[in-house]
């Protein structure tokens, strides 16, 4: 079996150890860091607050090649007996995997692979062997415990959608290459090697003791406990690959992964008579953190997705679709040359959505002070021609209003 090789950037920190209030690293993909963590991207330097901010202005998640766990079968671990919230995170591992949660990909499918959907919900098991005693334990133990499990049945066989969130009890600490579970890092996923296969993992410790209870949230333990959990499980889908040099899935330029940019942003919520935390995620059609248990907003009856254009104007010439649930299928949203077109005329299918509060905010600070109060009146203001022009609005209307301007560039072409 391969050797564990995690995706490090840079595995030294700079510098000598600085206080915790102060402490600086490198980024490297996976990882949840505390929030007084100050951490380094390549020759940037950030603080994760400031990034949650900064980056949210300007952030674009790209599609790198590599897979994606579609239809996630996760399967809860807990360390031992002493580890915490067991029925909270079943009822958690369920809503992610089987609700409404995983509706929120569906604009990252990428074409040749199953798209996003619902999973399943394999249960948790108190591992009886992983505990040696050690309150100090290496991410190579983790793996070799979870394949022991794996190999002597205590946990369902691996297959291309799984997941294995382990969970560690109070007191506990886990070693990633250089980094110390709370006191680097509030939780963190990663892969290794099974018999040919790379199978994705998480790493969640007691956030309520160790550091982690003044650097992982702050609400309840068990409320941060659940929303750095679903941190990991949507980086974990989205880009499950972290041991393989050169996989990547969906991460942005400085090597951010979907739920970095939003993250200790917490969405409380209610489904089906369960309450629980997840974390906000980031979408590239609304170029925001949005709560991923809500659908994208549907403004003023735009973002249509326009069939009939598609196929009489044949913009995907020689190559076999069936509207625009096929193109989106096909990955085409995030296509180099065709996500102009397959967005304009399948805005719906690629998750593109109007932004009404971004949008009125925009104009406002360009100083329009009439500024109409949401995307379906945007075009009251300068009409059309604010869609196609090169100046300050209608790069606003044109990147909140997209649907807006896609039904009149539809109409103006069908004429």
């Amino acid at each position: 079996m391969r050797s564990v090789v995690f995706a490090f950037l840079v595995v030294a920190i700079f510098g000598a150890v600085l206080p915790e209030e102060q402490r600086t690293v490198i980024r490297k993909r996976g990882v949840n860091y505390l929030s007084n963590i100050r951490v380094i991207s390549g020759e940037k330097s950030n603080d994760d607050d400031a990034v949650n901010k900064d980056a949210a202005q300007s952030a674009v998640f790209h599609y790198f090649g590599g897979p994606i766990i579609s239809n996630p079968e996760v399967s809860a671990i807990l360390w031992n007996e002493n580890t915490l919230f067991q029925e909270e995170m079943d009822m958690l591992y369920r809503h992610l995997s089987e609700g409404r949660y995983m509706n929120f990909f569906q604009e990252y499918n990428v074409e040749g692979q199953e798209p996003f959907g619902v999973g399943k919900y394999l249960g948790s098991h108190v591992c009886s062997t992983c505990d040696n005693g050690n309150m100090d334990i290496s991410v190579d133990e983790v793996v070799a415990a979870l394949t022991q499990l794996i190999l002597d049945g205590s946990v369902p066989y691996p297959n291309k959608n799984s997941y294995y969130a382990i969970s560690f009890p109070p007191e506990y600490h886990v070693t990633v290459g250089e980094d110390v579970s709370c006191e680097v890092y509030c939780a963190i996923h990663q892969s290794f090697e099974f018999q040919g296969m790379d199978v994705a993992f998480g790493i969640i410790p007691d956030l309520g003791s160790s550091g982690c209870e003044n650097g992982c949230g702050v609400h309840s333990v068990l409320e941060n406990t659940m929303y750095v959990a679903s941190h990991e499980f949507a980086e974990a889908i989205t880009d499950p690959v972290t041991g393989v040099e050169g996989v990547d899935t969906w991460r942005d330029s400085n090597g951010m992964e979907l739920a970095d940019t939003c993250a200790h942003q917490a969405v409380f919520v209610s489904e089906d008579e369960d309450s629980f935390v997840v974390q906000k995620l980031w979408s590239n059609a609304m170029m925001d953190c949005v709560d991923p248990m809500e659908p994208l907003p549907v403004q003023g009856g735009y973002c249509r997705d326009h069939n009939a254009a598609v196929t009489t104007l044949a913009l995907f010439a020689g190559r076999s679709y069936n509207g625009c649930e096929d193109v989106a299928a096909q990955g085409y949203c995030h296509d180099p040359l065709l996500a102009f077109e397959a967005r304009l005329f399948c805005p719906y299918s690629c998750g593109v959505r109007d932004n009404n509060d971004r949008f009125a905010v925009a104009l406002r600070l360009l100083g329009v002070d009439d500024a109409p109060p949401s995307c379906a009146d945007a075009l009251t203001y300068g009409g059309f021609a604010h869609c196609l022009e090169g100046g300050d609005i209608g790069a606003v209307i044109r990147r909140y209003c997209p649907c807006v301007c896609n039904d009149e560039m539809i109409r103006s072409l069908r004429q």
